[in-house]
């Protein structure tokens, strides 16, 4: 009998990143905590990070500053031990950027944003480049001119996913 938990493990994460893309951020946490515990089960490491990258995602998209930064200081780490792709690397960047819009450090977020922007280009990751220069934009407005629904979480559910 063939046994289908990586395919389930990647459609309940993928299938998550759309409810976030789609600005439902509610229906993505069951998934992703699906997609965790399989791939630790499987020990299947790089494809845990990927999700908890998409965990990061989510914590932004909910508006939730210290959690978002904290699972960002971890996956920093985490990425540096695990030789993650460019374009993993990328996304991870692009997530932390909204965690440091959360947190009102502009110019961070900016420079992340940045380098995210740059291999999404290089690789042709359309909707991520055009997603990634429109956080660019906002992340070059003042923080105080931004209107309260763009600084927190329903805003930027809007502008990160």
């Amino acid at each position: 009998q063939a046994d289908y938990r990586v395919g389930v493990a990647l459609a309940s994460s993928n299938l998550a990143r759309t409810h976030l893309r789609q600005g439902h951020a509610a229906p993505a946490a069951p998934l992703l905590a699906a997609a965790e515990d399989a791939f630790s089960a499987m020990g299947a490491q790089m494809l845990l990070f990927e999700t908890q990258v998409r965990r990061l995602e989510l914590l932004v998209a909910q508006g939730r500053a210290l959690d978002a930064q904290q699972l960002s200081d971890q996956l920093t780490q985490a990425s540096r031990e695990l030789s993650a792709s460019p374009v993993v690397t990328a996304t991870l960047q692009r997530a932390q950027a909204g965690a440091l819009l959360l947190a009102g450090r502009l110019g961070e977020a900016r420079t992340l944003l940045e380098q995210a922007l740059t291999a999404f280009t290089a690789v042709g990751m359309t909707w991520d480049a055009e997603a990634t220069t429109a956080q660019l934009a906002v992340s070059s407005i003042p923080r105080q001119s931004l209107p309260p629904d763009v600084t927190s979480g329903a805003g930027l559910a809007e502008l990160w996913t």
